[in-house]
């Protein structure tokens, strides 16, 4: 079977594709990957097809307006400019993206894996192979027991459904925008540009692909047969990742340190610094600060603190005591697989879903969204998973039920099915 991989976003985004095409390597299969410059420098099977994608996600994060509406939620006045912000941008980087995924399209494959929100069946039908929609939340196919991962509130059963409409036509504009038949990008036998929206298993053999665990949904959640929840998209192999020796040592120093960062996302970084900084002085713990995508402003380490960049969370999370994060899929997973107990402060869309399943779960505390942030109510819930024991005591119990899942090895077999490999 020869695969085409196609994601981009933030590195929480892609990171679980690159796992998955390391894995499809390993399993004799061929793999055509496409992502963002810095995520595919990430790949380890030099046998893997890469195509990099320009990072036009985070170029589109260095833009000051649009980081304060992130932070914001895109709420309020300047919330809402940073919103109109994002959405031009948005415009004028389609067709960048679009020239980029047909590259990666001209080394063909039996079977397209795409990131839910790129137009990837529409490379699927140029080929004449299935495609499989990956979605790292649920927010593609309507649910009554699962409001759209971005909803805030907590809604009346009735209305979950309902939920995911304003979503849909939100992505079926943008989609619009990003068609590939729209730019002049392939050769397609339909030309009205609307069959990607559709998230549905066709006469193509298309599928969706939940790639997360069924265990953070409610257990009466009930899907279609086309959906697949396969399990996160976790990597089963010990990671190769080294600690540098000033890591090793503040580890070795004191205390399981918290985890703080907020991966990609970006607000106001000092204001970050400074609410981290004073909350940690608060709770009175040891903290390891990752500055990301510099949403947080990096300042000399210390006993108490230490600053890091990109790491692998397979290897830290198991060496920490709590991990206090932004809400995105790729931070989530890690923790829960590691059986630490969650602070999560969502700025906007699906970190809003990861936040309120993993207070269901009683993993985590109630979210403290962005908006509201602040070195005391920060210090408040850090210390609040670190004294009580209750959370790092269920935070253990999932950890077990899920640990024994196998996400990517179940979406190879999915995939193999598909192509008749």
């Amino acid at each position: 079977m020869k695969a085409l991989i196609l994601t981009h976003g933030t590195r929480g985004d892609c990171q679980p594709f690159v796992d998955l095409a390391n894995s499809l390597s390993g399993a004799g299969h061929k793999v055509v990957l496409g992502a963002p410059r810095n995520s595919a420098r990430s790949v380890a099977d030099q046998s893997i097809d890469v195509v990099e994608f320009d990072d036009l996600v985070e170029d589109m994060l260095r833009d000051p307006i649009v980081r304060a509406g992130m932070a914001l939620n895109f709420r309020g006045i300047r919330g809402k400019r940073g919103g109109l912000r994002f959405s031009r941008k948005l415009k004028e980087l389609a067709p960048i993206m679009l020239k980029d995924m047909h590259m990666a399209a001209k080394f063909g494959g039996d079977v397209v894996i795409h990131h839910g929100a790129l137009p990837g069946q529409e490379i699927a039908e140029q080929l004449g192979v299935p495609a499989a929609r990956t979605c790292l939340a649920p927010f593609l196919v309507p649910n009554s027991s699962v409001p759209r991962p971005s909803v805030q509130i907590r809604l009346p059963k009735i209305l979950n459904r309902a939920s995911y409409l304003p979503g849909r036509l939100t992505q079926f504009a943008l989609e619009r925008i990003k068609s590939i038949r729209s730019r002049g990008f392939g050769n397609f036998e339909s030309g009205n540009g609307s069959r990607h929206t559709m998230p549905c298993r066709d006469k193509s053999g298309n599928v969706v692909i939940h790639a997360f665990s069924e265990k953070i949904l409610p257990p009466e959640a009930r899907y279609p047969s086309w959906v697949h929840t396969t399990g996160f998209w976790y990597p089963k192999v010990e990671s190769q990742w080294r600690p540098s020796s000033e890591l090793e040592s503040f580890l070795s120093a004191g205390d399981a340190p918290v985890y703080i960062g907020f991966g990609s996302m970006v607000g106001d970084p000092r204001r970050s610094h400074e609410i981290i900084h004073a909350a940690v002085q608060k709770a009175n713990v040891r903290a390891i600060i990752s500055t990301g995508w510099g949403g947080i402003t990096r300042s000399d380490s210390s006993d108490q603190v230490f600053y890091i960049g990109e790491t692998s969370f397979q290897w830290l999370f198991p060496r920490v005591k709590a991990v206090v994060h932004h809400g995105g899929c790729g931070t989530a997973s890690p923790a829960l697989y590691a059986g630490q107990p969650q602070v999560i402060c969502p700025f906007i869309h699906d970190q809003h879903f990861f936040a309120r399943q993993m207070h269901m779960l009683r993993v985590a505390p109630e979210p403290l969204p962005q908006r509201n942030l602040d070195a005391t109510t920060l210090a408040r819930r850090i210390r609040q998973v670190v004294e009580d024991r209750t959370f790092a005591t269920r935070a253990e119990e999932v950890a077990q039920l899920i640990q024994p899942e196998d996400g990517i090895g179940s979406t190879i077999s999915l995939l193999e099915q598909l192509t008749g490999n």
